[in-house]
């Protein structure tokens, strides 16, 4: 089974009230919403591919 985790490539930071995703290796920056945050935080370990899908909020 595939196994997943974050890039670890990157950097978070807020910018006028939004979670900001800085890629510097590929030289973009994302504001994330909430769900993809909830993900991020999920994969920040090594997690089963499927695993965010059956995931419930905590």
């Amino acid at each position: 089974m595939a196994r997943v985790r974050a890039v670890a490539c990157g950097v978070l930071f807020w910018d006028e009230g939004n979670l900001v995703w800085d890629d510097y290796v590929r030289q973009r920056q994302l504001a994330l919403t909430e769900d993809s945050q909830e993900v991020l935080r999920w994969f920040a370990q090594w997690r089963e591919l499927g695993s965010a899908r059956n995931r419930r909020p905590q």
